[in-house]
């Protein structure tokens, strides 16, 4: 997925769909397309708080958020684990609420 400021979100969306299939594997008794749903509404809402923000690394801010939540995965987190972690530095780094 391309940014309206043509950065190349895709290897980063990889990573949330990897996330996506690793929360289906243990999170049984959800919804498949529910999980699906609120772990992309929590990214791309995130995503979209954070456009702008680069890294030192000049990769795009989201990869921090997104990489915690890959380790954050092998505690097998609930859902809204899952989306505290990919939304944790909206409120602090950004001028959402």
């Amino acid at each position: 997925i391309m940014s309206e400021k043509n950065i190349d979100y895709s290897y980063i969306d990889k990573k949330v769909d990897l996330l996506i299939v690793e929360a289906k594997t243990y999170l049984k008794n959800e919804d498949k397309s529910f999980l699906e749903a609120e772990i992309k509404k929590a990214y791309i809402y995130a995503r979209e708080a954070h456009e702008g923000q680069n890294r030192l690394s000049g990769e795009p801010y989201i990869i921090h958020p997104v990489e915690s939540t890959e380790l954050l995965m092998s505690l097998r987190p609930d859902i809204h684990t899952i989306q505290a972690c990919l939304l944790h530095d909206v409120i602090e780094d950004t001028d959402r609420n």
